[in-house]
């Protein structure tokens, strides 16, 4: 996965009033983050350079304010056409946001993972 692409899908999403967004991190120190990752947390629908997946952890110490975030990130994303500059295709959500769990300090984080598919870098 290129990190080009991570750091689009940041800019994206800072375009959208998305704040403390990181490439291929979520900082233990920071409450309120949202992580890109270039392996989505669950297996693609077909293996490929073509077809790159992304996962996007949101974490924030209310569980209302992490969800109704995950929601928005993922109205941003899925069911989406040729919405990057560096990447073209359908970007497709595997789930609705989900997967909320507690980290080791008790914050709420909610995974998001999508697909491009039928991509052309």
């Amino acid at each position: 996965m290129s990190l080009d692409l991570l750091n689009e899908i940041r800019t994206y999403l800072n375009t959208y009033g998305i704040e403390n967004v990181y490439v291929t991190a979520l900082p233990d120190s920071i409450s309120n983050a949202v992580g890109v990752f270039g392996s989505p947390g669950l297996p693609t629908r077909s293996k490929g350079i073509t077809e790159p997946g992304v996962q996007i952890v949101v974490r924030n110490e209310s569980v209302l304010t992490a969800g109704t975030l995950a929601n928005t990130i993922h109205s941003l994303m899925d069911d989406k056409w040729n919405f990057l500059a560096s990447i073209k295709g359908h970007c497709l959500g595997q789930a609705p946001p989900g997967a909320m769990y507690r980290d080791e300090q008790n914050r709420p984080v909610f995974s998001l993972n999508y697909q491009f598919i039928n991509s052309k870098f």
